[in-house]
């Protein structure tokens, strides 16, 4: 298989499981579907990878979509509604948790991800298209209001959010550290709020690694070296990058050259550490990572297109910004000097 490494998340497993089994539903609810995807938790986050074929089958489906308006307005309209059910329901859950409360917000988590990418390759595809200014708006401002962008956290966030919630109230009840319950999938959340007794060997074994492969309409789960084991066979590990001196992306603000300090963060914990003036490098922002951009002279990601969340921040903050760089955050150390060429897309080391 061909995989990619298509974006890298700091995000619980039980919401990765939840966004799988809503892409179980894509096809019917949009037409279209990943065939194969394996999303890969290690160090403390986790690496989703794509099929490249599938990929450009997904991308050349949703750009012969884009040019139905009424499928455009159908497809954002319907994320929005159901984006709205699950934050209806998520705070239901927030304010009153247990299985049912839980369950249902699960549910409408699961519902959202049958629609909730499109918007995405439609706006990328829309970007492209002079005459239809409209419906690339349209994408865009949808993103905006499902939390996809800008400083709302997004669906991923809010269930994150709960399942941290549903942890925090079983460590209490069944004295398991919470750090442990972030690894239980939606099920064994439930499960557990009803009273039943978590697979504490299991989620030890998950903790050091975990797999969820959506194959074929089905969907698997792989922990511990039976993960490890998985992915050596299927990804392998990432050739050594540090040997390159510069990377290449889009610049989607931002004009000349600049100099500063590169600061990778990985993790939100990480955000700590910048400081006025560095160029932040990481896989991709999110909204926990405004307060940290307003410092940075600079942002840097391995992923996106001009619809991400990083593309549209930095226009808001007024950043230079270079998106889509695949593998900056491999290439670049911390605390390293990098200057950025915002005219060529190009981001390298510097000795001085």
């Amino acid at each position: 298989m061909d995989w990619f490494l298509k974006f890298t998340r700091e995000i619980l497993p039980a919401t990765v499981y939840s966004i799988a089994r809503g892409y179980l539903r894509m096809e019917k609810e949009c037409g279209k579907t990943y065939d194969h995807i394996i999303y890969v938790g290690r160090d403390g986050y986790m690496r989703s990878y794509r099929s490249a074929k599938a990929e450009a089958e997904l991308e050349a489906f949703f750009d012969r979509k884009s040019y139905d308006p009424g499928y455009v307005r159908e497809k954002c309209g319907e994320t929005v509604k159901r984006f709205r059910e699950f934050e209806e329901k998520q705070q239901r859950a927030m304010s009153l948790l247990n299985a049912e409360t839980f369950t249902d917000a699960t549910k409408a988590m699961e519902n959202l991800w049958g629609v909730y990418i499109t918007p995405m390759f439609l706006g990328v595809a829309l970007e492209k298209q002079p005459k239809a200014k409209e419906l690339f708006e349209l994408a865009i401002n949808t993103r905006h209001i499902t939390g996809g962008s800008t400083r709302k956290k997004g669906a991923e966030g809010l269930y994150d959010e709960l399942v941290g919630k549903a942890a925090e109230k079983l460590e209490e009840k069944t004295k398991i550290s919470k750090e442990l319950l972030h690894y239980a999938l939606p099920d064994e959340l439930i499960a557990a709020l009803e009273g039943k007794q978590p697979n504490l060997e299991e989620l030890a074994k998950r903790k050091k690694c975990w797999i969820i492969l959506k194959k074929h309409g089905e969907l698997f789960v792989y922990s511990g070296e039976e993960a490890e084991r998985f992915y050596g066979k299927e990804i392998g590990e990432t050739k050594n990058k540090k040997q390159l001196t510069e990377v290449r992306g889009t610049t989607v603000s931002g004009k000349g050259k600049l100099k500063g300090i590169a600061r990778i963060v990985m993790k939100r914990s990480q955000l700590g550490k910048v400081e006025k003036g560095d160029v932040v490098i990481t896989p991709m922002t999110s909204p926990e990572f405004v307060p940290s951009l307003e410092n940075a002279s600079c942002i840097v990601t391995d992923e996106g297109g001009m619809t991400c969340h990083a593309a549209i921040i930095a226009r808001e903050l007024k950043k230079p910004c270079i998106i889509g760089t695949h593998c900056a955050t491999d290439v670049f150390e911390d605390g390293q000097l990098v200057e950025v060429d915002l005219d060529k897309g190009i981001v390298r080391k510097k000795n001085s």
